[in-house]
C-alpha cells in the first residue's frame, strides 16, 4: 500500500464521523456541551459555576459568564504552576502561546483530549485534500511554522507553538515527507532561518507548500534572488553557508540531513543563467498545491503569489484556526469557507448588530442565517468556557445541517494584518510610554495599518509643540520598542519581516480639531464622537494633512 492510500485509509473514519455530526448539528452540540460540563463538574471552575446542576443550554448560559482570556488568566496561572482540576479534569500537557490584549501573552491550555479533537479536525481537512489533490503528497511538503517549545511553566509543562509541537511529534512515516527538518524552525536569526529554508527547500522535489500566512511565502520568494548563488554553491557542496548566524548544535543537526547534489546545482545554475532569476514555478515543476489562509486580512496577499507560482496553482485554505480552537474545515478550493466543527467545540453566536447592546442575543448553531455576521463564542474541551475571542464570522452557506463559515475580521479596536493582533489599548500604552520617555506632548495620535507588501503601521501624530528632529526619531523608536515588549506577536512579525518598518507621520497643527468638527457635523452629538487610536481603514490618513514623514 502506498503512502497516499495509507493516509486516506487512516483518515476516512474521522471524515465519516465529522459528516455524521453535521446532520443534526444542534443535537451534536448539546451532546458535546453536556459531555464537557459533566466531565469537568468537580473542577474548581465547575464547582464555582454549578456545573453539576446544568441540564440545558439555558442553564449553562445562566450560570457561566462570557469570558475572555483575562477573566480566565487566574485559573490558567494555577494550571501553569501545576494545580490539578482547575479548568479541566485532565492535566495540561502543553500551553499554546499567543498575544493578548495586554502586555502579557496568553497561554492556552492543551490537554490530551483537546489535542486529539484538533488532530481529528486536521485529519478531516487532510482527507479532503487527498481526495482532490493526491499528487500534492507525492513529493516533499514544504511546511513552515514556529518552534514547538519556547519555554516551560513553573510546573515543567512546555509552552510554545502548538503547530510546531505537532510537527515535531508527527509519526516518522509522515515526518519523512517533510522537506525541512524540525531544527530549521529553531534558528533564532530570521535571515539565517529563511536562507536555510530556501537552501533545503529549493533542492527538494516540493509538491505542496503549507503555512498559515501567505505573506510568509511571499517573504521567502522575495529573498530567492538575493541568496541564489550562495544556495546553488551550498547545494553543489552539500554545505550550509558558514557565515549564517546559527547555533552550532542546530547547525550540526541540519548538516547531517544534507549531502552534495551537483546535478541539482547544475540545473539551478542553468535556470538562473537562462532566465536571470529563480522562480518557484521553474524549479518546483511538480508543485500541485499551496495550503494557506486566503480570507480575512491576508486575502490581499494571496493574489501576489501569481508573481512566483503558476496562475492555475491550486490553493486550499486551512479554515478558521487559532491557538484557542480549530473552528472550521474547508473541503474544497473555493476560498476560506469551511464547515463549522460542531463535534469539537460548543458554539454560541452574537449577531454583529447586538454587540453593543446591554442584553445581546446568544444564538445556538440552529439559529444562524445565511450571509449573517456574528461574533463567535466557544466552549472547548481544553477549558475555555464561553470564550469571546473577539472575532467576526460570516455564514456563507450550509452543508447538510451545519453552517459553512468564514473568518471576516477581528472585532472591536484590534488590527491584524499578519497575525499580530494589535489592540488599541496596546497602541495607547506604547504611545504614552514614548511620550514620557522623550518628554513630548501629543494632541492626537492614531495608528493606521497600511496595505502593502509587507504591510506596516504608520503613526499619525499631532504634537502640541513641535519636537526636534532627534526627538521625533527617538519617539518612533520608543513606540516600536514598546509595542514589541507589549505584544509578542507584533515583535515576532517584525522580526520575521512579515510586518514592515513603521513610519511616523506628523500632522499639521489643528488637524485633529478639524477632523473632530467634520465628524460632529455628521454625528450631531459630542457624546457620539470617539477618537479611535487604531484604524485598519487606509482612507483615514487622507483625512489629515501630513507635513512630514519619518521612517524608522
Amino acid at each position: 500500500m502506498n503512502f497516499i492510500k495509507l493516509l486516506m485509509r487512516t483518515r476516512v473514519i474521522d471524515s465519516i464521523s465529522f459528516d455524521r455530526c453535521t446532520i443534526d448539528p444542534l443535537k451534536t452540540q448539546k451532546k458535546l456541551l453536556f459531555s464537557i460540563v459533566r466531565k469537568n463538574r468537580n473542577t474548581l471552575y465547575g464547582r464555582e459555576h454549578g456545573f453539576s446542576s446544568i441540564k440545558t443550554v439555558e442553564d449553562f448560559q445562566k450560570r457561566v459568564p462570557i469570558n475572555n482570556y483575562e477573566s480566565l488568566r487566574p485559573y490558567i496561572k494555577k494550571m501553569m504552576r501545576g494545580d490539578r482540576g482547575v479548568l479541566t479534569k485532565e492535566k495540561a500537557i502543553f500551553f499554546g502561546i499567543t498575544s493578548g490584549t495586554t502586555s502579557k501573552p496568553k497561554f492556552i491550555p492543551v490537554t490530551k483530549h483537546s489535542r486529539l479533537q484538533k488532530s481529528k479536525v486536521m485529519s478531516v481537512w487532510l482527507y479532503h485534500v487527498l481526495i482532490d489533490h493526491p499528487e500534492a503528497l507525492k513529493g516533499k511538503a514544504l511546511v513552515i511554522m514556529s518552534p514547538a517549545v519556547e519555554g516551560y511553566a513553573s510546573s515543567g509543562v512546555p509552552y510554545g507553538s502548538e503547530s510546531g509541537d505537532a510537527y515535531k511529534n508527527m509519526p516518522s512515516m509522515i515526518r519523512k515527507h517533510y522537506a525541512l527538518p524540525y531544527e530549521v524552525f529553531c534558528i533564532k536569526d530570521y535571515e539565517a532561518r529563511y536562507y536555510t529554508m530556501l537552501r533545503i527547500g529549493i533542492e527538494a522535489d516540493v509538491t505542496n507548500i503549507s503555512t498559515m500566512n501567505p505573506l510568509t511565502i511571499l517573504v521567502l520568494c522575495q529573498k530567492i534572488d538575493r541568496y541564489a548563488k550562495d544556495i546553488i554553491e551550498d547545494i553543489r557542496n552539500g554545505s550550509l553557508n558558514k557565515s549564517l548566524n546559527i547555533d552550532p548544535r542546530i547547525r550540526g543537526a541540519i548538516e547531517k540531513t544534507i549531502d552534495p547534489n551537483p546535478k541539482r546545482a547544475e540545473f539551478l545554475e542553468k535556470l538562473l543563467m537562462e532566465k536571470g532569476t529563480l522562480l518557484p514555478k521553474d524549479f518546483w515543476k511538480d508543485l500541485a498545491l499551496i495550503a494557506c489562509w486566503t480570507g480575512g486580512t491576508v486575502g490581499l496577499y494571496v493574489k501576489e503569489l501569481a508573481k512566483y507560482f503558476p496562475e492555475d496553482i491550486k490553493i486550499r485554505d486551512f479554515g478558521y484556526v487559532s491557538t484557542e480552537a480549530r473552528v472550521s474545515v474547508p473541503i474544497s478550493d473555493n476560498g476560506p469557507s469551511g464547515v463549522l466543527t460542531v463535534g469539537s467545540n460548543f458554539y454560541e453566536f452574537i449577531p454583529e448588530e447586538d454587540i453593543e447592546k446591554t442584553r445581546p442575543r446568544y444564538l445556538t448553531v440552529d439559529k444562524l442565517r445565511i450571509r449573517g455576521r456574528y461574533y463567535i463564542i466557544f466552549t472547548t474541551p481544553g477549558g475555555l468556557y464561553r470564550y469571546n475571542i473577539d472575532d467576526i464570522i460570516l455564514v456563507a452557506g450550509f452543508r447538510k445541517g451545519a453552517p459553512v463559515i468564514e473568518f471576516v475580521q477581528k472585532g472591536k479596536n484590534v488590527s491584524s494584518a499578519t497575525g499580530e493582533k494589535l489592540y488599541e489599548a496596546q497602541v495607547i500604552d506604547a504611545i504614552c510610554k514614548a511620550k514620557e520617555a522623550i518628554g513630548v506632548d501629543v494632541e492626537f495620535f492614531c495608528a493606521c495599518l497600511e496595505w502593502q507588501i509587507p504591510p506596516s503601521y504608520s503613526f499619525l501624530v499631532e504634537f502640541s509643540k513641535e519636537p526636534g528632529a532627534d526627538q521625533k526619531k527617538h519617539f518612533l523608536s520608543h513606540v516600536e520598542d514598546n509595542l514589541g515588549n507589549i505584544n509578542i506577536e507584533y515583535r515576532a512579525k517584525r522580526s520575521s519581516q512579515r510586518l514592515g518598518s513603521p513610519k511616523l507621520k506628523i500632522l499639521e497643527k489643528g488637524s485633529f480639531e478639524r477632523f473632530r468638527r467634520a465628524r460632529l457635523a455628521v454625528l450631531q452629538h459630542d457624546s457620539q464622537f470617539k477618537a479611535c487610536h487604531l484604524r485598519c481603514d487606509f482612507k483615514i490618513p487622507l483625512e489629515f494633512k501630513i507635513i512630514e514623514e519619518i521612517p524608522l
